[in-house]
């Protein structure tokens, strides 16, 4: 059954790795994740033609809904007190086409009392490969509530949230028992044009209940304009340490 039908956006499965707070005062450990993900960004109108009730000739637009999948994996590593390296790689398709392909990115953070700004790239195949900014600004406590923006930062599932995404975060930075980041952001897939939606990632560990420690993450994303129907994703998954 169609997402268009159900009114709501296509369930994605993750295997994701969520932002937790590795050790403040040495390298490591290595944090990674694997992520699958899916859900409906753009949709396509093809006119056609046909017959009326009367037999008589007309025409008429079919609307269908372009998938959009994204799959990779995730790493994150602190190379030392108050720098971490955050990379990822897979392959993304949305029906436009616009993006399609093999990515990859990878982000150096450097934190600071109350700041934290990431710089790095990132790469997206589709009508033209090409190689753009991948970036993160936190501005605040950031082991409470925060500032956040952040675009094409590295992830298993680039792009299901979107790429240039703003809101508040709680956590994340000096504690693993619990992030949530909440705010606006733009699709990644587009046609003519994108609707800026509204995302929400929820991050919540399961200690050592485990031989590894990891936790449960949720993420989804839902666009502002549903004059064609509800579009967007959502998600659950799991991060991990080795």
């Amino acid at each position: 059954m169609s997402a268009r039908l159900l009114h709501a956006p296509l369930l994605l499965l993750l295997w994701q790795v969520a932002p937790v707070n590795l050790s403040s005062d040495r390298p490591g450990p290595v944090r990674i994740g694997f992520g699958l993900g899916g859900g409906t960004l753009t949709r396509s109108i093809i006119r056609q033609q046909g017959v009326d009730c009367n037999g008589r000739p007309t025409v008429y637009d079919k609307v269908t809904d372009d998938a959009f999948l994204t799959a990779g994996a995730s790493a994150e590593v602190r190379l030392r007190p108050g720098l971490h390296l955050h990379a990822a790689g897979g392959s993304l398709k949305d029906g436009s086409g616009r993006v399609n392909g093999a990515f990859g990115a990878v982000q150096a953070v450097l934190e600071r009392k109350g700041v934290a700004v990431g710089a790095g790239l990132a790469t997206v195949g589709g009508a033209s490969r090409s190689v753009s900014p991948s970036a993160s600004l936190h501005v605040g406590p950031l082991g409470t509530v925060h500032l956040r923006a952040d675009y094409r930062f590295p992830e298993a599932t680039l792009g299901a949230t979107g790429w240039p995404r703003i809101g508040l975060e709680l956590g994340g930075h000096e504690t693993d028992k619990l992030r949530i980041f909440g705010g606006v952001s733009y699709p990644a897939a587009y046609r003519e044009r994108r609707h800026a939606g509204v995302f929400f990632e929820a991050a919540f560990s399961l200690g050592g209940q485990f031989r590894h420690e990891g936790g449960v993450f949720l993420q989804g994303f839902s666009a502002l304009d549903s004059s064609n129907g509800t579009l967007g994703t959502a998600g659950v998954g799991l991060w991990f340490l080795p």
